[in-house]
């Protein structure tokens, strides 16, 4: 990593205070005092987390693991709740969050009902003779 984008990573860690080139007094009002920069990471960390869980549930349910199942309705469940809160407010909402959002709510409920549908063949065949 060259020396400059490895400044610009440690001035976005420390929001901003560790390297302050434009002399504005508005600087720290500007970056939160910096907690902005944080913040932001932190949701980014809970996005990359969200998705890698939806990634194993993914593969789990492609090899028809009871958990992952479960985990998918549960994801599933979260993002039409997600998606019912962006609908909630509608101030501000412009064409392209609603078409992105009643895609995620059609994702969910399409999650759900082939679930709901194809339940038995994530349950284990019986053990021992028949």
């Amino acid at each position: 990593m060259p020396k400059r984008e490895l400044m610009e990573f440690g001035c976005a860690l420390s929001g901003g205070t560790a390297v302050n080139q434009s002399g504005d007094p508005w600087w720290p009002v500007i970056t939160m005092f910096g907690v902005l920069p944080v913040v932001v990471i932190l949701i980014g960390v809970g996005f990359i987390i969200f998705g890698g869980v939806g990634v194993l549930a993914g593969v789990g349910v492609l090899r028809r693991k009871r958990w992952a199942r479960g985990l998918t309705i549960v994801l599933a469940g979260l993002v039409l709740l997600s998606c019912g809160a962006v609908l909630a407010d509608t101030s501000g909402l412009t064409a392209v969050d609603v078409i992105t959002t009643v895609a995620q709510a059609g994702y969910g409920v399409f999650a759900l009902v082939a679930l709901a549908r194809h339940g038995a063949e994530f349950r284990r065949p019986p053990s021992g003779p028949p």
